[in-house]
């Protein structure tokens, strides 16, 4: 896909640049939002893609990978809230008049891709390292299988972790905590893991590097590889795994279920990846992950019950403990160009300064696993007044009142202590959260202040 140009004019007559868009609108609303899945669908079924699994996985990419139809959906719920009167870009031409029935669009030329070519490197990368970790892979007889990429899956699966086969698969984001990972399993479940990698093609790759048609490339390399992947489970009875973030898993579980594999899946947090799936059981979060997977998907969606939740704490102890203020980092949100949330949260880290002398409490951040080391020097360098810390105990015996964007660390730790959560704009962590409230930042410090004044007279 070409760069996005362009600029977009609102009915109030202002304006800003397509390409500022990110800035503007926060990107991780987009994922959980039904009118991004029906973007992607309208886009999919004017794609003249007549293989219906094929036209899921299609979906699955534009929902997951696809810049241009994340601008679509967001230009489409800016419109929503503030009408826009005219769009000028290379990516909306009158194919989305239905979409925007009452703005003018003015579309200069573009291509006719939706899926990224700038991801090329990554698409190599992606096929170099799952042909290498296939290189290494064993021979394990078994009829339950495990797909694991870090600790989340052990957590999730302590149970049946001593007895299935374990296939181990790269994990890009974070190497460090790969590693750890691996050498856990290494060292006590040596006799069932085994590495694994999806067995991709070149060939859709080097087409991509000779064609403009990047969309029909990258599907055909996604499809392949998870198609012969099933020979890797030919005698898999039972298949558990948390891979609903992997847009071409549905066409391995397809053939699985079809050969009489049960397959269970577990979300690894409280987002919304693939739309389609192809799951016999997926245990979810929050109602809004179940909503968002039932309605296209025939599977049995039940609610995860199984977190490990920390003990209440004793309300005596409450009233005579000192507080602390502890913040859950969401990690280094600009890898993800999450830019909006990422420019929220440094204004959450530096305006907690004042909010902190204020309350006469100290400042604490739980920081992300992801983040890198380099990413968090430049964190200490650029909020002093953070003390960084990496597990509860850190904060002593003083009672954490935790401060929150969208962090799943809440339903571990959300009777640790009062979470507040973090609203700006579009922003609003209660879609991901069943029955919370939020603020803004400008109003964190009366709040904190009421809720002490009630918890102390309770």
């Amino acid at each position: 896909m070409s760069a996005v140009t362009g600029k977009v004019v609102l009915k109030n007559k202002e304006e800003f640049l397509l390409n500022e868009i990110r800035l503007r609108f926060p990107f991780s609303m987009i994922k959980i939002s039904e009118r991004h899945k029906d973007i992607c669908e309208y886009i999919a079924n004017r794609s003249g893609i007549k293989d219906n699994m094929q036209v899921k996985l299609y979906v699955n990419l534009l929902f997951l990978k696809s810049e241009k139809a994340k601008i679509i959906t967001a230009l489409s719920l800016i419109n929503d809230k503030y009408g826009i009167a005219v769009i000028e870009s290379n990516i909306i031409s009158d194919d989305f008049l239905e979409i925007f029935p009452n703005t003018k669009l003015n579309y200069t030329t573009g291509d006719n891709n939706y899926l990224d070519n700038q991801s090329l490197k990554a698409l190599f990368l992606k096929y170099f390292v799952n042909r290498a970790f296939r290189i290494f892979k064993r021979k394990i007889d078994g009829d339950s299988y495990i797909r694991a990429w870090v600790e989340v899956s052990s957590n999730i699966y302590s149970k049946q972790f001593p007895t299935a086969v374990i296939y181990l698969y790269p994990f890009f984001l974070n190497y460090s905590r790969a590693w750890a990972f691996y050498k856990f399993l290494f060292k006590n479940h040596r006799k069932q893991v085994s590495l694994m990698g999806v067995p991709y093609s070149i060939k859709p790759l080097i087409k991509l590097l000779l064609s403009k048609n990047n969309d029909n490339n990258i599907l055909n390399f996604e499809y392949s590889g998870y198609y012969k992947h099933f020979k890797d489970f030919k005698n898999a009875k039972e298949l558990f795994t948390t891979d609903e973030f992997e847009p071409g898993s549905l066409v391995l579980h397809h053939l699985l279920k079809a050969n009489g594999c049960h397959i269970t899946n577990t979300a690894h947090g409280i987002g919304t990846y693939s739309p389609f799936v192809e799951y016999s059981d997926f245990y979810v979060f929050n109602e809004i992950q179940r909503k968002f997977y039932e309605k296209r998907n025939d599977c049995n969606i039940l609610l995860h019950t199984d977190t490990k939740v920390e003990p209440v704490i004793n309300q005596l102890n409450i009233r005579n403990a000192e507080y602390c203020l502890v913040l859950i980092d969401q990690g280094e949100l600009t890898r993800y160009n999450l830019y909006f949330e990422n420019e929220l949260q440094l204004k959450l880290y530096s305006d907690v300064k004042d909010i902190a002398d204020n309350l006469n409490m100290p400042v604490m951040l739980k920081v992300h696993p992801n983040r890198s080391g380099s990413s968090l020097e430049k964190l200490k360098a650029n909020f002093p007044h953070l003390q960084i810390i990496n597990n509860k105990e850190e904060w002593g015996n003083k009672q954490p009142i935790f401060i929150n964007l969208y962090s799943t660390l809440y339903l571990g730790w959300k009777n640790l202590g009062r979470f507040y959560f973090i609203n700006k704009g579009f922003f609003e962590p209660g879609v991901y959260f069943d029955g919370i409230t939020s603020c803004m930042i400008e109003q964190l410090e009366s709040k904190i202040k009421d809720d002490i004044k009630y918890e102390a007279t309770a």
